[in-house]
């Protein structure tokens, strides 16, 4: 799933889990369909509707990107705190001009 998947207003704002007022299925011969969502943007506040293919649902379309899959977040506690002389390192190396941060980042 790409990083920009997700529900949109029509004004293009991103819709989440906080901003559904409704959810359902919209039904054929006994089996569900569709996900029917009801919402109000929070930032046209205008309410809206969404209907998602059921083979594509998936609750991470109204999770923000930023948000840490439990993957990630086991990852990162594992790397534990950032300690002070890592800090420090890293100061050094963006003084010393070694590149981008990001490549900096890359190479640490």
């Amino acid at each position: 799933m790409s990083l920009d998947s997700g529900i949109r207003c029509s004004c293009g704002c991103r819709i989440t889990e906080s901003d559904i007022q409704q959810q359902g299925f919209v039904m054929s011969q006994w089996k569900p369909v569709f996900v029917y969502l009801r919402y109000h943007c929070p930032h046209c506040h205008e309410d809206g509707e969404e209907l998602v293919d059921l083979a594509d649902w998936d609750i991470s379309l109204l999770r923000a990107p930023t948000e840490l899959t439990p993957e990630e977040g086991e990852r990162l506690a594992a790397l534990g705190p950032i300690e002070a002389d890592e800090i420090i390192a890293f100061s050094r190396r963006l003084r010393l001009g070694g590149g981008t941060p990001l490549q900096l980042l890359a190479n640490s």
